[in-house]
């Protein structure tokens, strides 16, 4: 095997024949001789190969954006007349917001709506429990 290194990584590796057929003979002249366990990634300390450390890539939630009327139906009936019944300064505030004409969409992926949630759910009684907030926020209509 044959690999293209730079920086003391293979870029590029290929068996011997393809390396004569695959490369001008001037590119080819830059690959060295590696073992055959090498892959493109694999890094070269001193005489030594190694597989590059995996990066582990946790997925972010996707959250939608939907319309005002469309977020208060992700609400149960209940949940709408609570929340609209409470005389806590934070919802009322929550609500001002949400039923400013100026407010057109609700982004469930923004950190303020997503605390505003969840800071329902720490209110004597809650609001809305935990589940429900996770419900919310993938968009999923109650059934």
């Amino acid at each position: 095997m044959k690999a293209l290194i730079q920086n003391g990584v293979a870029v590029n590796v290929v068996s011997d024949d393809d390396l004569v057929h695959s490369f001008h003979p001037d590119v080819a002249a830059m690959f060295e001789s590696v073992p055959d366990t090498v892959q493109v990634g694999w890094k070269k300390t001193g005489n030594s190969w190694a597989a590059p450390t995996p990066v582990i890539v946790t997925p972010q939630p996707i959250y939608p954006v939907v319309d005002v009327p469309t977020f208060f139906m992700l609400l149960t009936a209940d949940e709408r007349v609570q929340i609209r019944a409470s005389t806590d300064a934070k919802v009322k505030d929550w609500l001002a917001i949400l039923d400013d004409p100026r407010t057109q969409a609700v982004n469930l992926g923004l950190p303020p709506v997503q605390a505003s949630l969840n800071y329902m759910t720490t209110l004597t009684p809650p609001l809305l429990s935990a589940e429900r907030v996770a419900k919310i926020l993938a968009g999923d209509f109650p059934a």
